[in-house]
């Protein structure tokens, strides 16, 4: 699927999620709940698109962890 597809969805499903960021389930579903772009809606839990792009525009500033990088030897 195109990124045009999730133009018009704020949330995305598990699937959808990794299919956007391009990531497997387990890798993509923990990155985007450290970011917090996980969203529960009674049983489901779906994932916040504006957090995800917001989260990977500062991909070059900030690691996984959330701190600010200093090295290259981290993969974020």
């Amino acid at each position: 699927m195109e990124k045009a597809f999730y133009e018009g969805k704020r949330l995305l499903n598990v699937s959808e999620l990794c299919n956007y960021i391009g990531m497997g389930k387990s890798r993509g579903v923990e990155w985007a709940k450290v970011i917090g772009a996980a969203k529960r809606i009674g049983r489901r839990v779906l994932f916040d698109r504006y957090i995800v792009d917001k989260a990977i525009e500062e991909c070059n500033i900030y690691t996984r962890d959330g701190k600010k990088k200093g090295d290259l030897d981290h993969d974020c």
